[in-house]
């Protein structure tokens, strides 16, 4: 909701609680935990979570272990409840955001634990880890100089289950003092929470326990020989000494091979075996090794295992290396396993995956069946490569994919380790044709990168892939292609790849493709020059000469109020116009504009150039009127006879728009959308400075230009993501010297420095930019033609990259500074770097200018009871009454209270009078808080006022007071019945029908009300009476018990028997003491219609016949 990240500092201002801290404690052996008494934490990924018994969570790791109660956020992982009673605590991590998975760690650190009486202690806990993306939950110790990491295998599973660890001792400590810490990493993906509960630490059992901690040799590896060594960790967790037990080695589930560890072992220590394991033949192995120590006491660690691939036998080192997957060796030359793994080989039938790039075999997820959720497989070819003699290696495929976007796709690996570690070849938006994702949610091979997509983001087709090999190059290596799925929604095919080559980079085609859009952060105001609107990057194979460029005018902006410009990238990727290259100008005809560099753009093989097109835009721009550029098509592009392929077409820049003026307030800005009277100031120039916050206001000169851009989320500033709305704006200095500067422009003619509270508020955060005189928030009184003040100068002396919030008193300082506002009033955050290196400036988010927080009570909703009003109740039943009232926020700021400061006081004629605080502290804005206060009322005249704390700055005292006043009234039923209802008829007063006709059946309907004070009015009979000359029945009964001020019905239906007089009495017995018959004549005259007569001459009127007719005896013939 708008302005909720204020709260923590508009209650820093009420000071409504102090904050104190908790040291870790010590205890000793034996010690239990079930985390019932801590108070539960909000469950959003990286969130803190401030434990208060004796566990903490590590402050110096990515994020928290969080304390929950009936089940995690997130479907098909966590558990559904604790592991004893199923409604207690349990800690857990929350893995649903890329900060929470992934490399990132949570650390759970436990008290100290003295284990100076101790003999053999152990400790267990249970643990809950289902999910599909699941990461390792590891076991580490510190004995006090250091941490000793996996004490125990690391734990994974992906089952509903809460389990217990086997008992893991600290034998080898004891006597020491240590601490537990039970760490979490390696989550890929939201179904990767990991939870535990009960810990328990006590004594053991004093006995033999070796365990097989880990098979740490050999791994994986391309051409793996069949005499490789095998090398264990174990460890003894008993009491005892252990030697001379035996250890057995079993390769490929064949025979054991079992040797004699003559030991003793102590603690950890490694063995290698003197057999080795023959893994010489192509594919996947296991190794597993079993101690067999006589009496050992816990059977469940005897045994670990390790599996590895062989992946490649052959090496080749012949090039060009070309596999099209048509030979007769195709199937043996390629190895593919994993989770889900249905790779296949032939010519795929799939919707949007079709055939193969050529010849008739394609190697393909699946051929005519979409891929499964949960993969995670790979296929590889069954040969290592030798690049030593490539002088530029490429590698070559043709690639087709539909597949979930940014969660399910593909990716190419390399292993220079023989496959104990992968590198992933390239990066997003590489050439060619490279990756389109860099964060898969599905995590093939373990990382993020890949092509996925359906629809404008899937290959559409079979296209040519291509890639530089330099991070490989003259190594040997192995090669795959990973594919990973996330646990939920298929749609698409897959992946599919043709054509594996691996070469020489000889080729010589030019792709273009659309670079950052850098004039996003706002609107333009006229008159700016080279304003930048599109980002063209170009990528070779081999070298080129580019020699014409033209593009589109996009927007509504005539011709003549642009010129467009063509600027050459130095190199560092970022616009700058003391830096880059002006290659050409030119004017817009029919919204066209040719470029012709008078030195045509060259560029060598394999490379990269990045081209900035800006636009001049005059003076007479009209706010509103839209612009951009795009290159229609490629042959636009002139690049000496080259093919000009298209990268994810098409490729233009955004739209953006001139600059206008707010009058409206308040004004919300969370960089989601783009606000006319938000702009940008990058240009190299003149700038205002201060040196504090007040009138006094220099300049200075910038001699490049800045960077403004909106982020998502930018990994080089603590992966910081959008306080509010999908982003944040950063100035940033690519070549220092350079002042940047964010504007917001209002027309605020209806508004007094002197009588208007305004308020500016926003979330920032330096980018690691020292402090300069430039780094301040301005404000113009004259539309940025002067600066008025500074409202603000940041200080840079302690860099902290996270979000900071901060509120100004606009009104205050311009009050200050006898200023008023005026009909142009500008505001600017501004950022400057005096060095000339590349740095970061101000990052600012989630900007509200408007009304200071306005508390306002209300009793009814939008019956508003001022400060120091009145709320007259009236008169109430002399009994227990309960009034609701409503605290409405009419500002644009959040609106703390202090849910503890809620009283009543100066009661008159009340007892048990009570007040229950809100079910919060801080009403958002245009939002609402309720609070009820209960009383009984004595008979007579009562009052009582009501008060409470809050930040409202018109209230001076900070407390927001009213009186209740009203009369207590006897409680006491009281009968009312009306017709029409809200029309009183008293008892014994007639209801009059007027004239009615003879036999035709009539309905009453009658209201029977409650107008009594605290008291039901209970209803006993309703009846016809005393009727005469008709027939009258009851046909609705009223309901029997009335509420004060309920109503019920009773419905009549009556039929006048005859002409003449008719009359009939509604009888209602009830409880009402004074009323307790209450009676209702109704009256009425009846006559009789005369029939219409018929003839062929026509109609008869009157008593007598008709022309042609005869007319029945009536009033009418």
């Amino acid at each position: 909701m708008r302005g909720k990240h204020w709260v923590t500092f508009l209650v820093t201002l009420l000071a409504l609680s102090g904050v104190a801290g908790t040291a870790w404690g010590q205890v000793t052996v034996p010690y239990s935990e079930n985390f019932d008494a801590e108070p539960t934490c909000s469950t959003t990924c990286g969130n803190a979570c401030v434990l208060t018994g004796l566990w903490t969570n590590d402050t110096t790791d990515d994020f928290d272990w969080i304390v929950d109660v009936n089940g995690t956020v997130s479907g098909g992982t966590g558990p559904s409840g604790d592991h004893t009673t199923g409604s207690g605590n349990y800690l857990y991590t929350e893995t649903s955001d890329t900060a929470c998975n992934g490399v990132n760690v949570a650390n759970l650190l436990s008290p100290t634990i003295n284990l100076a009486g101790a003999t053999a202690p152990v400790f267990t806990f249970w643990y809950h880890m289902l999910g599909a993306t699941m990461g390792n939950l590891h076991v580490d110790v510190n004995d006090g100089t250091q941490w000793i990491t996996d004490i125990v295998p690391p734990i994974t599973d992906n089952v509903d289950l809460w389990q217990q660890t086997p008992p893991i001792s600290l034998s080898p400590w004891v006597g020491m003092t240590v601490q537990i810490r039970l760490r979490s990493e390696g989550a890929t993906s939201f179904t990767g929470d990991m939870a535990i509960d009960d810990f328990d630490l006590f004594e053991g059992v004093i006995g033999n326990d070796v365990a097989v901690v880990s098979v740490d040799t050999p791994a994986g590896g391309c051409g793996l020989s069949n005499a490789e060594p095998v090398t264990v960790t174990l460890a003894n967790f008993g009491g005892l000494p252990a030697a001379n037990f035996p250890l057995s080695l079993v390769v490929d589930g064949g025979a054991p091979v079992v040797e004699n560890v003559v030991g003793p072992v102590t603690g950890f220590m490694q063995y290698t075996f003197t057999a080795t394991a023959d893994l010489s033949a192509a594919g996947a192995h296991s190794v597993t090794v079993t101690a067999g120590l006589t009496g050992d006491t816990v059977p469940g660690n005897d045994t670990a295992s390790a599996t590895g691939n062989n992946l490649a036998a052959p090496i080749v080192n012949t090039y060009p290396y070309l596999d099209d997957l048509e030979g007769v060796n195709t199937l043996t030359n390629w190895v593919h396993g994993g989770a889900q793994d249905e790779w296949e080989l032939g010519s795929a039938t799939t919707t949007a995956i079709v055939g193969a790039a050529s010849g008739a075999n394609a190697w393909v997820t699946d051929l005519d069946a979409s891929y499964e959720n949960n993969a995670q497989n790979f296929i590889s070819p069954a040969f290592c490569f030798d690049l030593a003699g490539l002088t530029a290696p490429a590698v070559q495929l043709s690639v087709n994919w539909a597949s979930e976007f940014s969660w399910d796709g593909a990716a190419l690996q390399a292993s220079v380790d023989g496959g104990a570690s992968w590198i992933t070849i390239g990066g997003e938006d590489d050439p060619v044709n490279w990756y389109n994702d860099g964060s898969l949610g599905g995590n093939p091979g373990g990382q993020q990168l890949g092509w996925t997509g359906t629809g404008v983001n899937a290959s559409n087709g079979w296209i040519t892939a291509a890639h530089h090999l330099d991070q490989i190059a003259g190594q040997t290596v192995a090669f795959r292609i990973v594919f990973g799925s996330d646990t939920s929604v298929i749609s698409g095919d897959g992946f599919a790849f043709d054509d594996f080559q691996i070469f020489d980079n000889v080729g010589g085609d030019l792709n273009v493709s659309n670079g950052p859009n850098i004039a996003s952060v706002g609107a333009t105001s006229a008159g700016a020059t080279d304003v930048p609107v599109q980002t063209i990057d170009l990528t070779t194979y081999g070298s080129q000469s580019i020699t014409a460029i033209t593009i589109t005018k996009l927007g509504t902006i005539m011709d003549s109020l642009v010129t467009a410009n063509l600027w050459v990238d130095d190199g560092d990727g970022a616009f700058d116009t003391n830096l880059d290259t002006l290659a050409d100008i030119q004017a817009f005809t029919a919204g066209a504009a040719t470029f012709a560099p008078t030195n045509p753009i060259t560029m060598g093989a394999f490379s990269v150039q990045r081209l900035f097109v800006t636009y001049d835009i005059d003076v007479n721009a009209a706010a509103g009127d839209s612009f951009g550029s795009s290159v229609a098509m490629a042959s636009d592009i002139a690049a000496g006879g080259s093919t000009v392929i298209f990268v994810d077409p098409p490729i233009q820049g955004g739209i953006y728009a001139v600059a206008g003026i707010e009058n409206m307030l308040p004004f919300v800005d969370d960089f989601s959308g783009g606000p006319l009277n938000r702009y940008t100031q990058l240009l190299a120039g003149t700038y205002p400075t201060a040196t504090a916050a007040g009138t006094t206001v220099g300049t200075t000169t910038s001699a490049n230009d800045s960077l403004i851009q909106l982020y998502g989320s930018t990994p080089d500033l603590s992966n910081l993501l959008p306080v509010a709305g999908t982003a944040f704006a950063a100035i940033s200095f690519p070549n220092g010297l350079a002042v940047g500067a964010i504007d917001y422009r209002f027309d605020l003619t209806g508004y007094t420095a002197a009588n208007d509270l305004l308020w500016l508020g926003y979330r920032f955060t330096d980018g690691g930019e020292e402090s300069n005189d430039g780094d301040n928030i301005f404000i113009s009184l004259d539309g940025g033609a002067t600066w008025a003040a500074s409202l603000k100068r940041f200080d840079w002396t302690n860099p902290q990259e996270v979000w900071a919030e901060e509120i100004i008193d606009v009104s205050a300082a311009l009050t200050a500074g006898s200023l008023d506002y005026s009909s142009d009033v500008v505001i600017r955050f501004q950022a400057q770097d005096d060095f000339p290196l590349n740095s970061d400036g101000l990052v600012i988010d989630e900007v509200v200018f408007g009304e200071a927080p306005t508390a306002q009570v209300e009793r009814p909703v939008m019956t508003a009871i001022p400060d120091g009003g009145t709320d007259a109740a009236g008169q109430v039943g002399a009994t227990s009454q309960s009034f609701m009232y409503t605290i409405t926020n009419l500002g644009a700021f959040p609106l703390p209270v202090d849910e503890t400061s809620f009283a009543t006081q100066n009661d008159m004629n009340v007892t048990n009078l009570t007040v229950t605080a809100p079910l919060g502290n801080v009403v958002d804005p245009g939002g609402t808080l309720q609070f009820q206060v209960d009383f009984d009322a004595g008979l007579g005249a009562f009052s009582f006022d009501v008060s409470f704390l809050t930040t409202d700055p018109h209230i001076q005292d900070s407390t927001y007071n009213f009186t209740v006043t009203g009369e207590g009234v006897e409680v006491m039923p009281e009968i009312d019945i009306q017709r029409p209802a809200g029309t009183s008829i008293a008892s014994g007063m007639a209801d009059p029908q007027g004239t009615v006709d003879v036999g035709v059946a009539q309905t009453l309907t009658y209201t029977i009300a409650n107008l009594g004070f605290g008291a039901d009015l209970n209803i006993g009979t309703a009846e016809i009476q005393n009727a005469s000359n008709a027939t009258a029945n009851i046909t609705t009964a009223p309901a029997t018990v009335l509420a004060p001020n309920d109503t019920t019905t009773v419905e009549i239906s009556y039929t006048a028997d005859a002409e003449g007089a008719f009359s009939f009495d509604l009888v209602v017995t009830s409880d009402d003491a004074d009323e307790r018959t209450y009676t209702i004549p109704v009256t009425g005259d009846a006559m009789s219609m005369g029939t219409v007569g018929m003839g062929a001459g026509g109609m008869g009127s009157g008593a007598g016949p008709g022309v042609g007719g005869m007319g029945a005896s009536g009033t009418g013939g």
